[in-house]
């Protein structure tokens, strides 16, 4: 790992094969047809993170209401 290969050592590894080069391909023809048009995955995904959106705000929502109402009960009056 650290220092220079031994001489030679990098001649004897083998070249991608086709296997590697099929399954580089099945991942990279995704990828660059997704940054091309990216419309299609999008849309699949717009349902679940409309719901997603709509539980965090429902959920902040309800921090802020827990929040007032504890303000209200530690709340001590001042002495005059």
């Amino acid at each position: 790992m650290s220092g220079k290969p031994a001489p030679g050592s990098l001649r004897k590894l083998p070249d991608i094969g086709w296997r590697e080069s099929f399954a580089l391909m099945l991942l990279v023809v995704p990828a660059f047809w997704i940054g091309l048009y990216p419309k299609p995955v999008l849309r699949l995904l717009e349902p679940q993170a409309q719901v997603i959106v709509q539980k965090q705000s429902e959920m902040a929502h309800a921090v802020e209401l827990d929040g007032a109402k504890f303000a209200q009960r530690t709340a001590t009056p001042l002495a005059d």
